[in-house]
């Protein structure tokens, strides 16, 4: 059972309506046999009170996802199922999510704690019959224990087995460039042969039955025709003469992947209507959109580029809104660590957020999604935009190259804040290690409240303007890049110790900020920064070597690049350029616009110290990146041969 969105007209919010709605959903959710919910909502949304109060929880130190959402879980309808199942009082008049026990002052991770290294969450009811008290594993859905206080008890009640991971499947293609793999439960995934994830795509789903794509996936799904055993894979594989035959006995689909020259072919066959989910992973990418055989390319600026809403919900606009709607031929996506082409026929096509794309198949047919790789010296070339009211190609500003100068701070004053003045730049140390302002030649460069602190709509507490934090790998699929605010900061060290970051000062424009995580990481080091930005600002972004300008960056959107540069308040650029051991596809500039003040994270992995240059330079407008050129750059079309 799944619903995309629920809306309440805003002259009944903040009443009893969406308490009432939500007790009149419960009921109809225990009578279907819905074990557990799960809801994405923004902290700083009124019915995030509401969902804990109903018995939503989420784990302790969750971080909001790149669209600053939670994901939270209920697993209170299985305790009541199992309850039911032994108390016929309980199943003829179950208890509302009104009898749980301290609901109006609980958290969002109240109850849910770490016992023998799982994470469990305990429930307490006031039922007709007693006190029901219930633990329930918070990832698996299992129940590992409840009882009434009038002597009714369960224990290990519907256990729901672990998806299994193991590896049935390996091929290579592209001449070994890209790897691909196939394991138990179904998932199949892309990655360069030197280990860069580059597509992941778990088993498809029955549509209108179960969530599609990433989001909210589940071991256990409603569209399953047999419960599975304990230990038992989703799928089973026999070896073919071309590659692999994945069938699964719970829901009866079946496919067939193989490797004919340097295409990877996936074919999927059921008596019922699926989506295929295929998830690129690849970052700071250039996208590409074939249509009557031309070719569209440019950065993934989430919300109009490619044409989704965010990175995680459905489209709701078509790619150019005339009739190239009509027909896309492919998609291809390309970053410095490699690229695909995707064509598919006997499905409908969606292009939804980083999906490449999702295929709509119906039941009794068979659909087939192919992959080719981009080979060296033979990448897709097209300067071409869909929407050129937004996006134009432009030249990339030129930056100095200069020896950094060690920042020295001042003694702390009796707040713990600490100054510094280096050439033109000063700088104000916030206690907890967060840089709280930077002013370059008496003007602003970043925003904050300092020394107030605000909400970071829809994130986090906001009190300065750049801070460093130890992240989850973005590679993941149900996350994205997380948000974490200046709390979580890393302390300022000199000396480069693991867990800190250190600054100085390049030239007379710029800073260079370093973070080095713990050795013991093994996700994203983020660089975050709030610049003091126009409202009306522009945003040049770099992508697979191209540079585009962003027009209207105050406008609600986000997307991932090489490296960026915005307008300043003052009229001035801040160009922000990360590195890290010259590895550059580890690498990333991420911006969130549209949401409050403008939230930009440079990313790196964990894995080894994260460099980033800031500098602040002239704004020169170029409107050609190509030398020797004058005027706007050419609509050139690459037709598919």
């Amino acid at each position: 059972m799944y619903a995309d969105i629920y809306l309440i007209d805003p002259q009944y919010r903040n009443s009893r309506a969406g308490g009432d709605l939500f007790a009149a959903a419960y009921l109809r959710i225990l009578k279907r046999g819905v074990r557990t919910l799960r809801t994405e909502v923004s902290p700083a949304n009124p019915a995030f009170a509401l969902y804990t109060r109903v018995g939503f929880r989420c784990l302790p130190g969750a971080l909001p996802d790149q669209r600053g959402y939670i994901e939270m879980v209920s697993h209170l309808p299985g305790v009541i199922i199992d309850v039911g199942a032994v108390h016929r009082e309980v199943r003829e008049n179950p208890p509302s999510f009104r009898a749980l026990d301290g609901r109006r002052g609980a958290g969002p991770s109240s109850g849910v704690e770490l016992i023998d290294d799982r994470w469990v969450v305990h429930y307490e009811a006031q039922l007709v019959t007693g006190l029901l008290q219930a633990t329930v594993d918070f990832v698996t859905n299992e129940t590992v224990a409840v009882g009434v206080s009038s002597g009714t008890s369960i224990t290990n009640a519907e256990a729901v087995p672990a998806p299994s991971s193991r590896e049935l499947w390996r091929a290579s293609f592209m001449s070994g460039r890209w790897i691909v793999t196939v394991d138990e439960s179904g998932t199949l995934r892309v990655e360069s042969a030197d280990g860069i994830p580059a597509l992941i795509e778990q088993w498809p789903v029955a549509r209108g039955v179960d969530p599609p794509g990433w989001r909210n996936a589940t071991a256990r799904r409603a569209a399953d025709r047999d419960e599975p055993t304990v230990g038992e894979p989703r799928v089973t594989a026999t070896e073919t003469a071309e590659g692999v035959y994945l069938v699964s006995r719970l829901d009866g689909i079946s496919r067939t992947l193989s490797v004919h020259d340097n295409t990877l072919e996936v074919r999927t066959r059921a008596d019922r209507d699926l989506i295929s989910s295929p998830w690129v992973r690849l970052r700071n990418a250039v996208w590409r959109v074939a249509s009557h055989g031309e070719w569209y390319a440019g950065p993934v600026r989430q919300g109009l580029w490619p044409p989704s809403a965010t990175d995680f919900e459905p489209a709701v606009r078509p790619a150019f809104q005339d009739d190239r709607d009509k027909r896309i031929d492919a998609v291809g996506v390309s970053s410095a660590a490699g690229g695909f082409v995707a064509r598919w026929r006997g499905a409908e096509a969606r292009l939804e957020g980083m999906h490449l794309p999702q295929l709509l198949i119906n039941g009794e047919s068979e659909a087939t999604w192919a992959l080719s790789g981009i080979p060296e010296g033979d990448a897709i070339r097209c300067a071409a935009s869909p929407g050129a009211q937004y996006l134009e190609e432009v030249a990339w500003p030129t930056t100095e190259s200069a020896n950094g100068v060690p920042v020295s701070w001042d003694v702390a004053d009796d707040y713990g804040t600490r100054q510094a003045l280096v050439v033109d730049s000063a700088l104000t140390l916030a206690p907890g290690g967060a840089l709280a302002q930077w002013r370059q030649n008496q003007s602003e460069v970043l925003a904050s409240p300092w020394p107030s602190t605000r909400t970071l709509d829809p994130l986090v507490d906001w009190h300065a303007g750049l801070w460093v934090s130890a992240l989850p790998a973005r590679l993941d699929p149900t996350i994205g890049s997380a948000w974490a605010g200046p709390d979580t900061a890393m302390p300022w060290s000199d000396d480069r110790v693991e867990g800190s970051w250190s600054c100085s000062v390049t030239g007379t424009h710029g800073i260079r900020v370093t973070a080095t995580a713990r050795s013991t990481e093994s996700g994203d080091t983020a660089i975050f920064l709030t610049p003091a930005v126009d409202e009306d600002a522009d945003l040049l972004v770099r992508a697979e070597g191209r540079t585009w300008r962003l027009l209207g960056a105050h406008r609600r959107w986000e997307g991932g690049f090489e490296a960026v540069a915005v307008s300043l308040a003052d009229g001035r650029q801040l160009v922000i350029e990360p590195r890290q051991d010259n590895r550059a596809p580890s690498c990333e500039v991420f911006v969130r616009a549209g949401h409050g003040p403008m939230l930009i994270a440079c990313l790196g992995r964990a894995d080894s110290p994260l460099h980033v240059d800031f500098q602040i330079r002239p704004i020169v407008r170029v409107s050609d990146h190509r030398s020797g050129s004058s005027g706007p750059p050419s609509i050139e079309a690459m037709t598919r041969g």
